[in-house]
């Protein structure tokens, strides 16, 4: 990760996985602080998700995560 010297925020991250090779991700127009709390308040559409049944394969890398449903 890149971070900016005043206020340390970050700008970048390099991310390598065997399957998808390298990911680059950039960071912008961020602030320091919370705009709007509301965003941290899941959607609706959350209420009616189910549960991952026992067994199931679970994604716990963000990335991972991001790249799978890009491929469904």
């Amino acid at each position: 990760m890149t971070f900016t010297e005043f206020g340390c925020l970050p700008v970048s991250t390099l991310y390598t996985s065997e399957q998808y090779g390298w990911i680059f991700t950039s960071f912008f127009n961020l602030v320091i602080g919370i705009e709007d709390p509301q965003d941290f308040i899941p959607p609706d559409f959350c209420d009616t998700t189910k549960p991952v049944d026992e067994g199931e394969e679970v994604v716990t890398d963000f990335f991972e995560a991001l790249l799978r449903k890009d491929d469904q």
